[in-house]
């Protein structure tokens, strides 16, 4: 899965840069997030990278800072130490009024609009998932969190799918007004499902 993703990542890049893939260069930027080498400004083409078990999701945008998160989902109920790590207090008081299954479902797709955000400010878990506030269905999130500079707490748009009956994957970029289109590519044993989704 890791091989396929990058090399994956890399001919998406290469796809929209008309550069071939082997030479891109890549250098850490801040947080210790790996962006395009440039020589001077933002890299015109940003990106991130996610995979679990089946699936693996790849985002792209021009300049803005995006992020994008995939999960298997499961039928297990979540642990509740968990869910109070992660979760907001109103968060916690939605999910409580789902019967199990359809809280379940919900966690996973909070999680991932959580850390689609958390992945896109280049931080992760160095901001605590509770101040990064998103529904489960608006498209907007913001980080209410003063060690996150103050330009990059809000402007969040998020959008989530399910490409597949068992994963869900949110896409976050930091601009309200650009269009959300990310590449998903589901993992087969043969590796030959692929689609866009608009």
């Amino acid at each position: 899965m890791f091989l396929a993703s990058h090399a994956a990542l890399r001919l998406a890049l290469a796809t929209y840069r008309g550069t071939p893939a082997q030479e891109l260069a890549f250098e850490t930027g801040s947080g210790g997030r790996p962006e395009l080498a440039w020589s001077s400004g933002a890299p015109p083409i940003r990106f991130n990278l996610t995979h679990t078990s089946g699936l693996f999701a790849v985002s792209l945008t021009r300049r803005v800072a995006c992020g994008v998160d995939a999960e298997r989902l499961s039928t297990r109920a979540v642990d509740d130490s968990l869910l109070g790590a992660i979760l907001s207090p109103s968060e916690l008081a939605c999910l409580g009024t789902l019967a199990r299954n359809e809280a379940t479902a919900a966690f996973h797709r909070l999680w991932t609009r959580k850390e689609a955000v958390l992945k896109a400010l280049g931080l992760g878990l160095k901001v605590d998932p509770r101040c990064v506030l998103v529904g489960d269905e608006d498209e907007l999130a913001f980080v209410n969190d003063p060690t996150v500079e103050p330009r990059s707490r809000t402007g969040w748009q998020v959008r989530t799918f399910q490409p597949t009956p068992d994963h869900v994957v949110s896409v976050a970029i930091a601009s309200v007004t650009e269009p959300l289109r990310p590449l998903l590519i589901e993992l087969e044993p043969t590796f030959e499902a692929a689609r866009r989704l608009d």
